[in-house]
């Protein structure tokens, strides 16, 4: 064999090695590329994995308090510095008594009519580790509707004797899973509108107008949000659509066993009281019995309950025994248990298919 020949093999044989790395190198790219693409899409798509993220945060046992005080103050400020929410706040307090009325009117005479409302849901879940089971969602779905319904049989020790007296059961409203959203995300979010955008790492609200959007996420464990908030609530004609949703920290979004404080799913039940016209029983003020709940049949109420109330400490201001038992006090969930008469009129008014400020609700597809 010549020397060329050699030269010819050797030069061959170094183009086919070139190559093959070549393709090589082509091939890690592809698959670094699509790496980076699944772990994009698992940040935004639901896991099929269905184990429980728990957390390390212990949230104060006084955190539902701070809660209340941080939603009445929200409203009192928009009250005072927002003249066109302060006008259709008003407008729509003028409403609803007028509803009241014609209510009880009708319930006089009989010919009241209670059709059932129905609400459709859609749940977010803005995850560090691992999303929710589904199991927990329909759990604590179960528990909205059955408060809703008046289907709750617990009570807490030491109730005053007619503490039912005012207990209206049934408020004909019901709610019913649509969707499910999950997105992956372990940046500290500062506050409720970066949950609610995809663009700062959050989920967009899905129909605002006609779907009740649910956000659950570690808010506790966000080392840059307020650490004394464990829930929020958009009140009707307070905020733009993309911003009136409810809001529940993951560590109560669930109905287990546990100590009674936030384990029993009711949380999201008072919540979306807000959600639909309610206010905390003392109304915007505290330690002023002028101030009330504008509900005819809860007592005015100069103090914002919390925890759980200790039998024979004393429950009573404004010269009359508080409900600390309904779902708008803020005791623990072992003790809240019940809407009134007059709650169930005001929701069921904000509800109206006609007039109310959440009539798409009731009207959607």
């Amino acid at each position: 064999m010549s020397v060329c020949m050699l030269k010819n093999i050797q030069i061959e044989v170094f183009a086919f090695i070139i190559a093959k790395k070549q393709i090589m190198r082509k091939i890690t790219i592809a698959c670094a590329v699509l790496c980076t693409v699944l772990m994009a899409c698992s940040n935004d798509q639901e896991e099929t994995t269905n184990i429980l993220e728990t957390s390390t945060i212990t949230i104060p046992k006084d955190i539902k308090l701070r809660t209340a005080e941080a939603f009445d103050e929200r409203i009192n400020y928009k009250l005072e510095n927002d003249p066109e929410f302060a006008a259709r706040y008003a407008e729509n307090e003028a409403y609803i008594e007028a509803y009241t009325k014609e209510e009880e009117e009708k319930a006089k005479s009989g010919k009241r009519n209670l059709p059932i409302y129905t609400i459709k849901v859609v749940v977010n879940n803005i995850y560090r580790r691992a999303p929710m089971a589904m199991a927990r969602i329909q759990r604590q779905m179960n528990r909205l509707n059955e408060a809703f319904a008046g289907q709750l049989t617990g009570r807490p020790s030491g109730l005053p004797s007619n503490a039912e007296r005012f207990n209206v059961g049934d408020t004909r409203i019901r709610f019913v899973l649509d969707e499910v959203k999950t997105r992956r995300n372990q940046r500290n979010f500062s506050s409720y509108s970066e949950y609610y955008s995809r663009s700062t790492g959050g989920i967009n609200p899905t129909s605002p107008d006609t779907r009740l959007n649910i956000y659950v996420a570690n808010l506790s464990e966000s080392t840059n949000f307020d650490a004394g908030i464990i829930g929020n609530a958009g009140f009707p004609g307070e905020e733009d659509s993309s911003l009136d949703n409810v809001f529940v920290d993951r560590e109560a979004f669930d109905v287990r066993s546990g100590d009674g404080v936030f384990n029993e799913g009711k949380l999201l039940v008072h919540e979306v009281g807000h959600y639909l016209n309610l206010s905390h029983l003392p109304g915007r003020r505290t330690s002023n019995c002028r101030f009330d709940d504008a509900v005819g049949d809860t007592p005015n109420s100069s103090r914002l309950y919390f925890g759980n109330v200790n039998t024979g400490s004393s429950t009573t201001s404004c010269g009359s025994q508080d409900m600390y038992w309904n779902f708008m006090a803020n005791t623990d969930d072992s003790e809240i248990f019940m809407f009134t008469t007059g709650q169930r009129t005001r929701m069921r008014a904000t509800l109206d298919p006609s007039r109310g400020l959440r009539a798409d609700l009731t009207n959607a597809d």
